[in-house]
C-alpha cells in the first residue's frame, strides 16, 4: 500500500542536510575525499546458485564495475574513506544485502555482517517542475527509501534527514528520471528525492512484501520558493 504525502506535510517533515532546498553541499564533501581503503568479503551465503558475475554492487547508490568472483569473493579496491552505504543485489532484484560500512585509509575492511534478505522493489519516476508549470525528468538524482515511513511523519517525530544516519536504500534515476529501489527489506518506508533548488516530495510505502513490486511511485519536485529560514520547525506539534 502506497500513499502520497500532502506537500505541506512533506515540507514540514523533511529537511535535507545539504545547502539550499536540497543538494549542493554534498559535492564539496565528495571533492575532499582523497584517502582510500579496501573492502573485501566472502559472499557465498548470499550468492547461492546464481552466477556471481550477475550480482550488482552499489556504493552510496552508484553502480560499481566490480562483481564477486567465481568463488563468491568480493574485492573493492580504492574505496573512499568514510561511512558509506553498500548494497549487493542478486539478478532477480528481490534478493540481496545492505550495510553501512566505514572505510579506513590503507586498510582492508572485512565484510562479516552481510545478511541475505528477500524483499521487494519500489519503482517510479522523478520529475521537476519549472517556471510556468512544465515538468521534465530529473536524471541522475538520488532517491532514498527510509525505513519506518509511517513513524517518520508521526506527530512530534524528529525531522527526516537526507541522507539518513541509519541503514536505508538509495538508487539514482536514469536518464529518463526513472528509478528502481531493489532488494528492499519488507516493511514501511518513506521514499523521497533531493534536487538542489527544488522542494522535496515523498511517498509512503506501507507493508512492502517479499517479491512485491510497487510501481508508479512517482515524485514531483516543485521550484523552491523560500529560504531555509522560512521553513517549519524541526518537529510537528
Amino acid at each position: 500500500m502506497a500513499a502520497r504525502l500532502p506537500r505541506l506535510l512533506v515540507v514540514g517533515v523533511l529537511v535535507t542536510l545539504l545547502a539550499g532546498c536540497g543538494g549542493g553541499g554534498l559535492f564539496g564533501a565528495l571533492l575532499g575525499l582523497v584517502a582510500v581503503g579496501n573492502v573485501i568479503g566472502e559472499l557465498g551465503n548470499l550468492i547461492g546458485g546464481d552466477d556471481p558475475d550477475e550480482f550488482d554492487v552499489y556504493l552510496d547508490g552508484q553502480l560499481l564495475p566490480e562483481h564477486p568472483d567465481g568463488g563468491g569473493n568480493l574485492h573493492l579496491r580504492g574505496m573512499p574513506e568514510g561511512r558509506h552505504l553498500l548494497q549487493i543485489i542478486a539478478p532477480s532484484r528481490y534478493r540481496g544485502a545492505v550495510s553501512l560500512i566505514t572505510v579506513d585509509p590503507n586498510t582492508d575492511l572485512q565484510l562479516n555482517d552481510l545478511q541475505q534478505q528477500v524483499g521487494g522493489r519500489i519503482r517510479g519516476t522523478v520529475t521537476v517542475q519549472e517556471t510556468g508549470g512544465a515538468t521534465r525528468a530529473a536524471a541522475h538524482v538520488p532517491v532514498y527509501a527510509i525505513p519506518g515511513g509511517a513513524q517518520a511523519v508521526s506527530i512530534g517525530a524528529p525531522i527526516v534527514q537526507v541522507p539518513p544516519d541509519g541503514t536505508h536504500y538509495v538508487m539514482y534515476t536514469d536518464g529518463n528520471g526513472q528509478f528502481s529501489l531493489d532488494a528492499v527489506a519488507t516493511g514501511d518506508y518513506l521514499v523521497t528525492a533531493v534536487v538542489a533548488g527544488y522542494d522535496t516530495d515523498a511517498r509512503l510505502v506501507q507493508g512492502l512484501g517479499e517479491r512485491q513490486t510497487l510501481r508508479d511511485m512517482d515524485l514531483t519536485l516543485g521550484l523552491c520558493r523560500g529560504s531555509a529560514s522560512d521553513r517549519p520547525s524541526a518537529t510537528w506539534t
